[in-house]
């Protein structure tokens, strides 16, 4: 168990909280009363009132007692004189999230006084630069075990050859479906599920071998990818042109502020800047959508993304991607047809866990669905639980599947007589009240 002490009680750091909270002493500290009220009703976590710049809350906190401390409130200037007052303090990981290039130029010098800088825009535009030139067909695309194995999110059409069959009778081999998305909901399926129209099912296993995937799955994957419309030119949209633009795409971006349209054009030569409300049917048209590969709405206005992606569906784009904040629009998304979703706050999250070192066999813990599923990677060391074990004697609980395993660089597809070896890392992709059972049933 290790003592994790978060500054800031927003999206980000509220969903930090409640994950590593089910297994590590977690204090949480926010300024804003209210928002602090919500959190302190929801989690069994010590909450402190106050800002966390100042000596006495910094005291308060605990933060020189941490074995972690992670900055992720809403200014960077807190973020980073906390990370490295903590730092200072002998604490031996701290994190801050910045968001200002002003600050992440100075990231090496702040690794090296022992703080690890995260910024948001780079994530998420890293992330919407895989999903347009890697893996077109997919909802999203997870990498996980050190980038080793891939978990695809693939939404069922409402025809296919996957259609009113047992998953047993899918061949997908070396892949295996570990979770479905229906109607809300999460599921762990079993040989005997049947996808339905509408689902989303995750896939995991080696993109080397797409192809026996995407068969049974009746996708079909573009390989070229070079026209794409991006929707806002701030600082997320500004970095996602610069790196489209250097893989070789055509880029185009719709702005509405005239000041920040011209700046992206000087700042980012060869891409087309057209002003104007990409909600206007006439500058999308302007901006040639009909022709366009993709449409990436990533405006700062949850509402402007969705309805833009919208009309540039009905005008003919071939995909979108939106960016979203509120977590409860992931399921409205896949029901209007949205083609990729990316989410800010699972973004960083996910990031920062794969940053941590949480110790006790856990390697790292990958959230999905805004935390309705759970990929764990485990260590199998020599006083495992399941050293040794055949999964299908595993006393593991319901709520969970056990995906694949990596041993020696080798992805591995699991059946019941499967048995662990020290080394291993055994990837599970489990619900959210199972976690602990998981982690008992393994460790």
């Amino acid at each position: 168990m290790k003592k994790i002490t978060i500054i800031g009680g927003g999206q980000v750091g509220t969903l930090l909280a409640e994950d590593l909270s089910q297994q590590n002493d977690v204090v949480l500290v926010e300024h804003d009363r209210e928002r602090l009220r919500k959190i302190k009703d929801r989690l069994d976590i010590m909450c402190i009132e106050g800002d966390a710049s100042e000596p006495a809350v910094i005291e308060q906190a605990r933060i020189r007692d941490a074995d972690i401390v992670l900055a992720v409130s809403g200014d960077d200037k807190t973020n980073i004189m906390c990370a490295v007052s903590a730092s200072i303090l002998g604490v031996p990981a701290t994190v801050a999230k910045v968001r200002s290039s002003e600050y992440t130029q100075y990231s090496e010098l702040l690794k090296q006084n022992g703080v690890s800088i995260i910024n948001p825009g780079e994530i998420i535009s890293k992330n919407i630069v895989a999903a347009v030139t890697e893996s077109h067909f997919a909802w999203s695309n997870q990498k996980i075990a050190s980038g080793k194995i891939d978990l695809f999110k693939l939404r069922v059409g409402e025809e296919g050859s996957m259609l009113d069959k047992p998953l047993s009778k899918l061949e997908v081999s070396p892949w295996i479906f570990v979770g479905v998305a229906r109607k809300g909901q999460m599921l762990i399926p079993s040989g005997e599920t049947v996808l339905m129209p509408g689902d989303s099912v995750y896939a995991l296993g080696d993109a080397s071998m797409l192809d026996n995937l995407t068969e049974a799955m009746g996708l079909k994957e573009e390989k070229h990818t070079t026209n794409v419309i991006i929707i806002g030119a701030g600082r997320l949209g500004k970095l996602t042109a610069s790196m489209l633009h250097k893989s070789g795409a055509t880029v185009k971006v719709i702005e509405s502020n005239p000041q920040i349209a011209a700046e992206l054009a000087e700042e980012v030569p060869g891409v087309m800047v057209l002003g104007g409300d990409a909600t206007d049917v006439k500058i999308q048209q302007e901006a040639g959508v009909e022709a366009a590969d993709y449409l990436i709405a990533l405006t700062g206005d949850d509402g402007e993304n969705i309805l833009s992606s919208l009309l540039a569906r009905r005008l003919g784009v071939k995909r979108s991607i939106v960016l979203y904040t509120k977590p409860d629009y992931v399921d409205v998304l896949e029901t209007i047809g949205i083609d990729t979703a990316v989410s800010v706050r699972i973004s960083v999250v996910n990031e920062i866990l794969a940053m941590l070192d949480l110790g006790g066999g856990v390697a790292r813990t990958t959230l999905l669905e805004e935390g309705r599923g759970e990929i764990m990677e485990f260590m199998v060391e020599e006083n495992s639980e399941i050293l040794g074990t055949p999964l299908k004697n595993a006393n593991l609980p319901e709520g969970c599947i056990v995906g694949a395993c990596l041993r020696n660089n080798e992805t591995i597809i699991p059946q019941g007589n499967f048995t662990p070896q020290i080394n291993d890392t055994i990837i599970v992709f489990t619900l959210p009240e199972a976690v602990k059972k998981v982690e008992k049933a393994i460790l």
